[in-house]
């Protein structure tokens, strides 16, 4: 099993813990697409991809390319949750 989790601009001050969380659910495949740099140790169940959110934008466009999207900012991501699967792989 494995959850997708874009996040875009600054971690918040818990992100330490959250990477612990991580860790301890090592049967949970974690894959963290976001634009800031890990310097931290991350556990083997935690998958960082860096992007810009441009380029999720455009790809979510190609993949949707015969509907209109709007996506202006990270927040509107959620919107597209229940296709991480076929915008991500």
């Amino acid at each position: 099993m494995g959850l997708f989790l874009p996040y875009f601009g600054k971690f918040p001050n818990y992100f330490r813990l959250w990477i612990k969380s991580v860790a301890i659910n090592p049967e949970i495949q974690f894959i963290l697409i976001t634009d800031q740099n890990l310097t931290a140790t991350l556990p083997s169940n935690l998958r960082v991809i860096k992007k810009e959110f441009k380029d999720i934008q455009r790809l979510i466009k190609n993949k949707f390319n015969k509907l209109d999207i709007s996506l202006d900012s990270p927040y509107k991501l959620c919107d597209f949750k229940p296709a991480y699967g076929y915008i991500l792989l």
